[in-house]
């Protein structure tokens, strides 16, 4: 079964679970805003002047809020984390609106199989202020990083910075629950005002390989009813892949006990970097073959 969670909820879900709690995690009536701590989420490449693959800097600081996708395709059974007869293959998607402040600032989806080998696709920002489409592979401790231009649809015009009822609170203050501008007469791409970006990212597993996705935000509700059917071609057609990859800590079986999917946040340089996870779902397999 797909398992769509509704972070608009004030419980978060019990199925989900953090790896590094963020500074803050507020439930709201248009989803969850995250404020991490600063921190990254990256290991090793480019740290060259370290004198041993020891030393090279490993920052596992951003916090990411994941949930076991055997949850979702069948559970796991009594011989050794298999899954009921399932392939282990799954869909999980996530739509996320970014108030970027600070260069690296970045939120996304992610898949972790261990501390050496996952997967994250983002919005980041980068030193001259652009926003890119970015995704980073890490297997055996190694991160990669590729990038391309953002789309235009995913762009909302934001300056960066929350607006008042989003602004960033003191690290040392309790989360306090804020209240988002209403929507309504807005043109920002996702409908979300003061947003830098706003996107839908999805990761498709088959049998050990992932292909990373990503579509414009949702469209404002339609007045025509769709049937489920119809809402699902339509999403075959928005998205698109931008990265094609391997874990290989991933044995490409349904023996799926070390894998976690889910979405993160990181504001490497300093704090502020606010996101909003609108919505998040993982299931088994809505379409064929990646290729």
């Amino acid at each position: 079964m797909t398992i769509s969670i509704d972070f608009s909820s004030p419980d978060l879900d019990p199925r989900l679970s953090w790896l590094n709690s963020p500074a803050a995690a507020t439930a709201t009536a248009s989803g969850l805003r995250v404020v991490p701590h600063v921190g990254d989420w990256w290991s090793r490449t480019a740290n060259s002047s370290a004198p041993t693959f020891e030393k090279r800097r490993v920052d596992e600081a951003a916090p990411l809020l994941l949930i076991s996708p055997a949850t979702a395709i069948g559970g796991a059974s009594d011989d050794g984390g298999k899954n009921n007869g399932n392939s282990g293959d799954f869909d999980a998607e996530a739509s996320v609106a970014c108030f970027h402040r600070r260069d690296y600032d970045q939120a996304g989806i992610c898949v972790r199989a261990s501390s050496t080998c996952w997967l994250k696709a983002n919005v980041e920002r980068m030193p001259d202020g652009s926003l890119v489409l970015a995704c980073c592979v890490t297997n055996g401790g190694f991160s990669d990083l590729s990038c391309s231009p953002l789309d235009s649809r995913c762009c909302c015009g934001g300056g960066g910075a929350p607006s008042s009822s989003l602004s960033s609170p003191s690290l040392s203050s309790p989360p306090v629950a804020a209240s988002l501008p209403s929507s309504s007469g807005s043109s920002a791409a996702g409908g979300i005002p003061g947003a830098s970006a706003a996107i839908r990212l999805r990761v498709r597993r088959r049998g050990g390989d992932f292909s990373v996705e990503w579509a414009p935000p949702p469209p404002a509700p339609s007045t025509t009813t769709k049937t489920e059917t119809e809402e699902k071609d339509d999403d075959k057609l928005l998205f698109t892949r931008f990265r094609l990859c391997r874990l290989h800590e991933d044995d490409g079986g349904s023996n799926m006990s070390s894998l976690r999917v889910g979405v993160y946040a990181s504001a490497p340089v300093a704090a502020g970097f606010v996101a909003l996870f609108r919505s998040f779902k993982v299931g088994p397999p809505e379409s064929g073959p990646l290729l």
